[in-house]
């Protein structure tokens, strides 16, 4: 039994909008918001993780 995640890459084509659906919807909070250069203007590697966790 999985009794919890350490790391899960979830790629996205609207980063904004999945934001707003992690921190709104599910409660998480950006534990990183990094520029990610290779991509493009724009884009970035973000992180997200429980309100108060360690992350």
């Amino acid at each position: 039994m999985i009794d919890h995640v350490l790391f899960a890459d979830l790629p996205v084509r609207e980063q904004d909008r999945a934001v707003r659906f992690y921190t709104e919807r599910l409660g998480l909070r950006v534990a990183r918001d990094d520029p990610y250069r290779a991509r493009g203007a724009g884009s970035s590697w973000r992180s997200r993780g429980p309100p108060r966790g360690s992350c």
